[in-house]
Protein backbone atom coordinates (compact mmCIF):
# COMPACT_ATOMS: atom_id res chain seq x y z
CA UNK A 1 0.00 0.00 0.00
CA UNK A 2 1.84 3.44 -1.16
CA UNK A 3 1.77 6.18 1.42
CA UNK A 4 -0.72 8.13 -0.36
CA UNK A 5 -3.07 5.38 -0.13
CA UNK A 6 -3.03 5.20 3.93
CA UNK A 7 -3.08 9.46 3.74
CA UNK A 8 -6.30 8.95 1.32
CA UNK A 9 -7.65 5.94 4.06
CA UNK A 10 -6.67 8.56 7.08
CA UNK A 11 -8.10 11.71 5.31
CA UNK A 12 -11.55 10.35 4.31
CA UNK A 13 -12.52 8.44 7.48
CA UNK A 14 -13.43 5.08 8.20
CA UNK A 15 -16.02 3.47 5.69
CA UNK A 16 -19.48 3.91 6.92
CA UNK A 17 -21.81 1.18 8.16
CA UNK A 18 -24.20 0.37 5.22
CA UNK A 19 -27.19 1.16 6.44
CA UNK A 20 -29.69 2.65 4.33
CA UNK A 21 -29.39 3.93 0.59
CA UNK A 22 -27.66 7.01 1.46
CA UNK A 23 -24.58 5.23 3.46
CA UNK A 24 -24.23 2.24 0.76
CA UNK A 25 -23.64 5.14 -1.95
CA UNK A 26 -21.08 6.24 0.67
CA UNK A 27 -19.62 3.36 1.77
CA UNK A 28 -19.33 2.70 -2.21
CA UNK A 29 -17.52 5.70 -2.61
CA UNK A 30 -14.82 5.24 -0.03
CA UNK A 31 -14.20 2.10 -1.52
CA UNK A 32 -13.61 3.50 -4.81
CA UNK A 33 -11.44 6.34 -3.10
CA UNK A 34 -9.24 4.19 -1.47
CA UNK A 35 -9.45 0.80 -2.95
CA UNK A 36 -9.98 1.42 -6.55
CA UNK A 37 -8.59 4.14 -7.84
CA UNK A 38 -5.42 2.68 -6.40
CA UNK A 39 -5.62 -0.36 -7.88
CA UNK A 40 -5.99 1.32 -11.43
CA UNK A 41 -3.28 3.61 -10.92
CA UNK A 42 -1.15 0.42 -10.07
CA UNK A 43 -2.00 -1.14 -13.28
CA UNK A 44 -1.05 1.33 -14.60
CA UNK A 45 1.98 1.32 -14.08
CA UNK A 46 2.60 -1.95 -14.75
CA UNK A 47 1.69 -1.19 -18.30
CA UNK A 48 -2.20 -2.46 -18.13
CA UNK A 49 -4.30 -0.16 -18.98
CA UNK A 50 -6.96 -3.06 -19.84
CA UNK A 51 -6.81 -3.87 -16.10
CA UNK A 52 -7.32 -0.35 -15.51
CA UNK A 53 -9.94 0.86 -17.37
CA UNK A 54 -11.65 -2.18 -16.37
CA UNK A 55 -11.29 -1.81 -12.84
CA UNK A 56 -12.85 2.29 -13.18
CA UNK A 57 -16.06 1.06 -15.53
CA UNK A 58 -17.14 -1.64 -12.87
CA UNK A 59 -16.73 1.42 -9.69
CA UNK A 60 -18.52 4.25 -12.43
CA UNK A 61 -21.39 1.51 -13.01
CA UNK A 62 -21.50 0.55 -9.06
CA UNK A 63 -21.62 4.01 -8.15
CA UNK A 64 -24.46 4.93 -10.73
CA UNK A 65 -26.61 1.94 -10.18
CA UNK A 66 -25.61 3.67 -6.18
CA UNK A 67 -27.10 7.24 -6.95
CA UNK A 68 -30.31 6.06 -9.03
CA UNK A 69 -31.60 4.55 -5.48
CA UNK A 70 -31.30 7.64 -3.75
CA UNK A 71 -33.85 10.59 -3.49
CA UNK A 72 -32.66 14.20 -4.38
CA UNK A 73 -32.30 15.14 -0.82
CA UNK A 74 -29.70 12.09 -0.33
CA UNK A 75 -28.19 12.74 -3.27
CA UNK A 76 -27.58 16.42 -2.36
CA UNK A 77 -25.82 15.00 1.20
CA UNK A 78 -23.95 12.31 -1.18
CA UNK A 79 -22.23 15.98 -3.19
CA UNK A 80 -21.75 17.44 -0.30
CA UNK A 81 -19.76 14.47 1.48
CA UNK A 82 -17.75 13.73 -1.65
CA UNK A 83 -16.88 17.32 -1.82
CA UNK A 84 -15.38 17.09 1.27
CA UNK A 85 -13.77 13.98 0.92
CA UNK A 86 -12.18 15.10 -2.88
CA UNK A 87 -11.10 18.22 -1.34
CA UNK A 88 -9.04 16.43 1.53
CA UNK A 89 -7.36 14.33 -1.21
CA UNK A 90 -6.07 17.08 -3.51
CA UNK A 91 -4.51 19.08 -0.44
CA UNK A 92 -3.22 16.10 -0.01
CA UNK A 93 -2.37 15.49 -3.52
CA UNK A 94 -0.70 19.15 -3.31
CA UNK A 95 1.29 18.79 -0.69
CA UNK A 96 2.99 15.38 -2.18
CA UNK A 97 3.41 17.56 -5.25
CA UNK A 98 5.26 20.36 -3.22
CA UNK A 99 6.99 18.18 -1.46
CA UNK A 100 8.79 16.10 -4.47
CA UNK A 101 9.51 19.39 -6.49
CA UNK A 102 10.97 20.60 -4.07
CA UNK A 103 13.57 18.15 -4.57
CA UNK A 104 14.35 19.52 -8.42
CA UNK A 105 14.38 23.34 -7.23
Amino acid sequence: MTSITKDMKRLVGSKPEPRNPLTQCIAMHYTVLVDHIPKALAALNRNDPKDAIVIVSKSVVTIDECKRKLSPEERKKLKEHLLHAVAKILVMLLQEWLKSSKKFI
